[in-house]
């Protein structure tokens, strides 16, 4: 079936047979790009992989194509789009929301919404000055997009575990099945999860990650070191998640009181264990965050001078997110 990926991932042609038999002509040594074609097999054979992307995101979805397709086309191969829930469809009203979110958080969020309160403020260098947690539709619709993700994955008929990427990953390490083959080759059996990208304030994208305009060379791959972690994890760009651990989390965490990469991590971390991590200044797939990169369709975002200036202050603003419901 032709598969949409396939567009950017170049072909390879074989040449037609030669009078020559192997028995005359031995065959030659293969070449680094079957190597590496083997080895990412053995990596993805035993996975399913998806990028979940907004159907009118059709922008972000074109950049990790050609992101993958510079860098990693053998993942490109395998990846499958799972098209993402649009927040601008959905009603905090609607039982598709009840059926993901709990009712309590739905209330916060309909508060929110009703005194226009910002998920998140910046400064003018669009760093964090303020997060409120509550879910906009935006981080709603994303709740249900990771929920049909995990689905897909728990109920993939041959995939052990499941590689999850947002569509906003914008570097990548170049040949990535090489580390996930050292990360896999560390894990023990009652592993979880993994993430391989994440928000952090020591977040560093790995020393070899590129963007889709780089050039790069074949490096040694060193061992990816990885530790276990015991507290949640923010963003879920980039994460492995072993298909067990699926089956568990579309069993038992929806509906949801928290946004989902606190819920996802927070629940396999204190249910399961075994959930681990990249290190902070070597993710393998790295995303900016909302207030970086000013491009969200899950974050509700103003300036804190914007702010200041719509509530009449910094203080009334705080003042208000602060009331406890009556």
């Amino acid at each position: 079936m032709f598969h949409p990926f396939q567009l950017l991932v170049p072909h390879i042609l074989e040449a037609s047979p030669g009078p020559w038999s192997f028995a005359h002509h031995p065959p030659a040594p293969r070449s680094r790009g079957s190597r590496l074609r083997r080895g990412a097999e053995d990596v993805y054979g035993g996975c399913c992989a998806y990028v979940i992307n907004l159907a009118r995101r059709s922008d972000r979805l074109e950049r990790v194509q050609k992101l993958l397709a510079s860098t990693n086309p053998e993942l490109l191969k395998h990846l499958e789009r799972i098209d993402a829930v649009d927040g601008q469809n959905i009603s905090l009203d609607s039982l598709e929301a009840r059926e993901v979110v709990e009712s309590s958080a739905l209330a916060r969020a309909k508060r929110a919404k009703r005194l226009g309160l910002y998920s998140i403020v910046h400064d003018e260098e669009n760093q964090l000055v303020n997060f409120d947690d509550h879910f906009t539709e935006g981080a709603v619709a994303c709740a249900m997009s990771h929920h049909k993700a995990l689905t897909k994955v728990a109920q993939h008929p041959s995939a052990q575990w499941g590689l999850i990427l947002e569509d906003d990953v914008s570097l990548v390490v170049p040949e990535v099945h090489r580390e996930l083959r050292t990360i896999l080759d560390q894990l023990p059996e009652s592993w979880t999860a993994v993430f391989l990208g994440y928000h952090n304030e020591y977040g560093r994208p790995h020393p070899r990650a590129v963007n889709c305009t780089e050039k790069w060379q074949a490096a040694p791959c060193e061992k990816e070191r990885i530790f276990e972690i015991f507290d949640h994890s923010w963003g879920l760009y980039a994460w492995m998640v072993k298909k067990e651990a699926a089956e568990s989390l579309i069993r038992n965490l929806f509906p949801i009181s928290s946004q989902v990469d606190y819920a996802i991590s927070r629940y396999l971390i204190t249910r399961h264990g075994g959930v681990y991590s990249v290190f902070p200044d070597r993710l393998l797939f790295y995303s900016p965050t909302s207030e970086e990169g000013q491009d969200s369709d899950i974050q509700t975002m103003r300036s804190e001078e914007q702010v200041a200036e719509e509530f009449g202050s910094w203080h009334e603003y705080m003042e208000l997110q602060r009331q406890v419901p009556s």
